[in-house]
């Protein structure tokens, strides 16, 4: 008898496993799993000068990264799977273009459900950051994107006399307010 109730909970807990496979495959089409995945793209940055910088951008603010605001997944122009991700971040200074006081910015790459791509050369945001950015206006309407990719973002950096700098991501270069403020003035 007891042999017979170990062969009954045996196949309850095979019948459940077969019904939660057909449900998920059901319920994911198949295709939640063939996105379960690593994607890495390579970026073909082309150099921008600081006057192609200032010149393709709408916006140059300096602000603070609040928050991520999630991923999102799409197909793009080449119908490849691809995922950007939204950030919030609170306009501080603005040096060109409309201040809307916060802006949400795309950065190529993240991770949305199973998959997860990684764009070499994207400028990479991080809550509480405090950064530079120059922004060009994105697909999504009300949204913007980093010009030049990691060539758009620097970070802030404060000293103990209140001195700003900033350091572009990937590169180390260093612009002062100054200097950034004189560039904005040549291209316009």
């Amino acid at each position: 008898m007891g042999q017979d109730n170990h062969m009954t909970a045996k196949k309850q807990v095979i019948r459940v496993v077969i019904i939660v496979v057909v449900l998920v495959a059901v319920f994911f089409g198949g295709r939640e799993l063939y996105y379960a995945k690593h994607i890495t793209r390579q970026s073909l940055m082309v150099k921008l000068t600081a006057e192609e910088l200032v010149r393709d951008s709408n916006i140059i603010m300096q602000g603070t990264v609040t928050k991520s605001l999630g991923t999102k997944r799409y197909a793009d122009e080449n119908g490849e799977i691809m995922v950007s991700t939204r950030w919030q971040v609170k306009v501080d200074k603005q040096y060109k273009g409309e201040n809307f006081g916060t802006v949400i910015v795309q950065t190529p790459g993240g991770r949305y459900g199973l998959t997860e791509v990684i764009v070499e050369d994207a400028a990479v945001l991080t809550p509480e950051e405090k950064v530079l950015l120059y922004l060009s206006q994105a697909e999504d309407e009300g949204e913007y994107r980093v010009v030049g990719e990691l060539q758009g973002k620097f970070e802030v950096s404060e000293d103990t006399a209140g001195n700003v700098t900033f350091i572009q991501q990937g590169t180390d270069e260093i612009k002062t307010p100054d200097k950034l403020q004189t560039e904005i003035s040549v291209v316009e």
